[in-house]
């Protein structure tokens, strides 16, 4: 499978980051902090993706959102008010400069046509030069280093210039022997998934949408959440366990039998204090689709928070994501902030 996500700049140390202005009085790195962008992965994936699996040219995959971005489009009511909830960051990381996320100085409201001519470009000079020449190195990869340092951010040109994706081998579990589910491995989360099924095996099977059934698979997503906020990381990193020990079904056993309990809710699972503060979030962005041939495609796409760190490079039209806010601020961790890293 596909693994796009980029990783840390090469100078974000454990000691640079402490250091940071950004981290006074805090415990861990702020979701709007600069030093959250990791290299933006999806150009170099959508790329992949399309060459290995696609017909059609990058360009032309790219075209309906050009002619979006260019011509405009109605904003949707759920987008608008979404749009309005995150009207302070945008301005607050615009630094009093005009920010094309916020046209008239404000967000766009439901029905308003909006336009982002700027992204347009970048897609434009995506799709005819390539991801190498036309976004991770020139006037992209530049405008990214450039609207980072303004801000205390550590990412280099270079560290644009080195990103690649990654093919990896999918991780997967079976449920109640009757069907096997497959995931991206670490360190993305698609493991906290297989092992909360792997818990929920270890219960009964209750009627749909009773109090049983929400409040076995509620506590299920809880002790994996807590695993994983304990264990997913860089693969590479010191302490991080192989998926198979992570989805070894006597540990779920042991792990149920410990915790669950089918009348109350299961207290003290967080395994490390380290993440007592980690909030999983609600949601992400998802799509899947499946062609007549019978090729199905599962892809997650996302800034990690709503519009990311809402900084905005000149000239490109879009925001960098936060996904290194998942990075936790303690040596020693298997997910503790660092260098080159997955998060």
């Amino acid at each position: 499978c596909l693994q796009g996500c980029g990783r840390s700049p090469a100078a974000l140390t454990l000691d640079a980051v402490l250091k940071h202005p950004d981290m006074v009085g805090q415990s861990e790195l702020p979701p709007l902090s600069a030093l959250t962008v990791t290299v933006p992965g999806a150009a170099a994936a959508w790329e992949a993706a399309v060459d290995k699996w696609g017909r059609l040219s990058l360009s032309q995959v790219l075209g309906p959102a050009i002619e979006l971005a260019e011509e405009g489009f109605p904003v949707a009511p759920s987008v608008a008010r979404a749009w309005q909830a995150s009207e302070r960051s945008l301005r607050w990381a615009a630094r009093g400069q005009p920010t094309p996320f916020l046209p008239g100085d404000r967000a766009p409201r439901e029905g308003e046509i909006f336009r982002n001519p700027d992204l347009g470009r970048t897609f434009r000079s995506l799709g005819e030069r390539g991801a190498k020449d036309g976004f991770y190195t020139g006037r992209v990869a530049e405008a990214i280093a450039a609207a980072l340092a303004k801000r205390g951010g550590l990412m280099s040109v270079g560290d644009l210039a080195a990103h690649k994706v990654e093919w990896v081998e999918p991780i997967s579990t079976s449920y109640r022997g009757k069907v096997r589910l497959w995931e991206c491995p670490p360190p993305t989360q698609g493991v906290t998934a297989l092992m909360a099924l792997n818990l929920l095996e270890q219960e009964q099977v209750y009627p749909r949408m009773t109090a049983s059934a929400l409040h076995a698979q509620s506590e299920a997503l809880r002790l994996a959440f807590a695993d994983s906020l304990q264990f997913c990381a860089d693969p590479t990193a010191s302490g991080c366990p192989d998926t198979a020990i992570l989805l070894d079904k006597a540990r779920a056993a042991a792990s149920w039998s410990r915790h669950f309990h089918p009348q109350k809710r299961a207290t003290g699972v967080v395994p490390d204090e380290a993440v007592f503060e980690a909030k999983a979030g609600p949601d992400t962005v998802y799509l899947s689709a499946a062609d007549r041939w019978g090729n199905a495609c599962s892809f997650i796409n996302s800034n990690y928070m709503g519009f990311g760190t809402c900084i905005v490079p000149d000239g490109c039209g879009f925001t960098l994501q936060n996904r290194g806010n998942n990075f936790i601020v303690r040596a020693g961790h298997p997910n503790c902030v660092g260098p080159r890293k997955f998060c």
